[in-house]
């Protein structure tokens, strides 16, 4: 004999399935949700794949969006809706230029679903990197000859003794290239370039010494170079040396630390605020010697042409205080700004001190 239903129950059956019908409108479903593309040979550029979908429901089913987690990701999808049964699609396009080694990236994709109105696609793989030419090592090119840099850093150098650091160069051409004897460098940089004469489309040797103690100044330093070649066409190499010049100090017990000069600045920042284009602010500092033996203040040194410092004394005994005014002109600065002043002294702790000056100019 059948069971009856109230009428409570009866439309408790009905709203179920209701829901059950209405989740079953719309359903998306991939094939895969996870595609490996394998090793990617980087020179061929951008690869595809298509993750395909049926729509299961009921209703046409439209995926409003999918969203790369990469700009080397390009999606694409199935602009029309689609019918029940039938299938579309979500394109992934990866661009490996550039992106050596293995990578993995996901695209989002939106629909309107019921069940699942956003699904998250999977695509992996390795990138061969494409071999390597002299250009792509060596981009900066004088004649015949390629640097990986006009500019040549030498790091921190300190005082004790000279420094060197040698920079790898190639020969583009399809001729020999001689170094000549010839150089035009400043006395504390010596430069030689070994072999002198470097075969068509081989590499050599740019060596530098810098003696920074011949040089006799502190904080960065920037030097012209020329070297000279056989070349017809741009025999002249000009490059540039650049290199941070401080103090060296030999490893010192507690105590002898304690007998040491100390420098003490009364201030580390300074904001001059907010000045008109063309107007000059100023602001003295004070420094003192806490330590116990005769403080030297190597050099004071700004980093822009704007500031001036002046100071009046460089030594400074056992609690004995001098002053530095630093004078700042706006001419031809525009909005917020950040200009330092560098301090350099025999403080074998804090041998080298900043102070920050903040300005906002206005037109």
């Amino acid at each position: 004999m059948p069971m009856k239903l109230n009428p409570h129950q009866t439309l408790i059956t009905l709203l179920l399935l209701y829901s059950f019908s209405f989740s079953q409108a719309q359903q998306i479903l991939f094939e895969k949700t996870v595609h490996d593309f394998g090793a990617i040979i980087e020179e061929k550029g951008p690869v595809t794949y298509d993750f395909k979908f049926t729509n299961t429901g009921s209703s046409p089913l439209i995926v409003n969006n999918v969203v790369a987690s990469c700009g080397c990701t390009t999606p694409g999808w199935s602009g029309q809706p689609i019918p029940p049964g039938k299938s579309g699609y979500v394109k992934a396009e990866f661009n490996p230029i550039n992106r050596p080694g293995s990578f993995s990236k996901t695209l989002q994709v939106e629909s309107n679903s019921t069940q699942n109105p956003v699904l998250t696609l999977y695509i992996k793989g390795n990138v061969n990197p494409k071999p390597r030419t002299i250009k792509d090592d060596f981009p900066e090119k004088i004649g015949a000859i390629r640097f990986k840099t006009k500019f040549m850093s030498m790091g921190v150098v300190k005082t004790n003794q000279p420094f060197s650091y040698s920079y790898p160069i190639a020969n583009e051409s399809d001729k020999p290239v001689t170094f000549k004897d010839q150089v035009a460098a400043p006395p504390h940089i010596k430069v030689t370039v070994t072999p002198k004469t470097i075969a068509a489309g081989q590499k050599a040797m740019l060596s530098l010494e810098y003696n920074a103690k011949l040089k006799n100044d502190y904080g960065y330093i920037q030097d012209q170079i020329q070297l000279f070649t056989d070349e017809v066409d741009q025999p002249k190499k000009d490059l540039v040396v650049v290199a941070t010049i401080e103090d060296y100090f030999p490893p010192m017990t507690a105590e002898q630390l304690a007998l040491a000069p100390k420098l003490v600045l009364s201030k580390t920042t300074h904001d001059f605020g907010k000045l008109k284009e063309g107007e000059q602010a100023s602001v003295e500092i004070e420094y003192r010697n806490s330590g116990k033996e005769e403080l030297q203040i190597r050099k004071i040194k700004a980093d822009c042409g704007c500031t001036v410092v002046s100071a009046d004394k460089y030594f400074l005994k056992p609690g004995e205080v001098g002053k530095f005014k630093v004078n700042f002109n706006s001419k031809g600065r525009f909005g917020k700004s950040n200009k330092n002043v560098t301090v350099f002294s025999n403080d074998p702790k804090y041998s080298r001190q900043v102070i920050t000056l903040f300005s906002e100019v206005n037109p």
